[in-house]
């Protein structure tokens, strides 16, 4: 079973990398988040193995939700990265956080507060769902806000470093417009 999961872990994570680099237009982009989607689905098997809850099906479907759950809030701030105007690093990042930020923190108050109500079921399916759920956001946000942040100030790309298309030009695959 742990094969099967640790397969769909990988999976996802590698559908998460091809959609983000072609979502972004940057291969940079898409790499640093799929690190950040990989250390959340990290943290997440960390929590269980602490609870001590074995691998289950149950577990191994929700290891497998981890990357899809937690795709959506980097998915975003990487958009709003790659939609910024200013020339360097810290500029874009500032204006990711300003302009997205706040959208993030809202969408996770809603999740969170929805997971909450899935604590309190005497059926332990549903008790361990909303944990795995409030968890994986919980760690998204964390992830997003504050490691991928600081990723893409030090690392990220400026200009059209890493742009997909002027590669796809120079390689010549894509035409450029006249």
């Amino acid at each position: 079973m742990s094969k099967e999961a640790f397969q769909g872990i990988a999976l996802s994570l590698f559908v998460a990398l091809v959609v983000l680099i072609l979502a972004t237009g940057n291969i940079l982009i898409g790499i640093l988040s799929t690190v950040c989607i990989a250390c959340i689905v990290l943290c997440i098997i960390g929590f269980t193995v602490l609870n001590g809850w074995k691998l289950g099906i149950m577990e191994s479907i929700c290891f497998v939700m981890v990357p899809g759950l937690s795709v959506d809030y980097v998915a975003h701030l990487a958009e709003g990265y790659m939609h910024s105007h200013k020339p360097d690093r810290q500029g874009r990042t500032r204006d990711m956080l300003v302009n997205v930020g706040v959208s993030i923190v809202s969408g996770s108050v809603s999740t969170l507060g929805a997971s909450v109500f899935l604590f309190f079921p005497t059926i332990v399916f549903f008790n361990k769902f909303g944990i795995f759920i409030f968890m994986t956001i919980i760690f998204a946000l964390v992830f997003s806000l504050l490691i991928f942040a600081a990723m893409l100030a030090v690392w990220g790309p400026e200009g059209d470093d890493y742009n997909l298309l002027p590669l796809l030009q120079k390689c010549g695959l894509f035409k450029k417009k006249k």
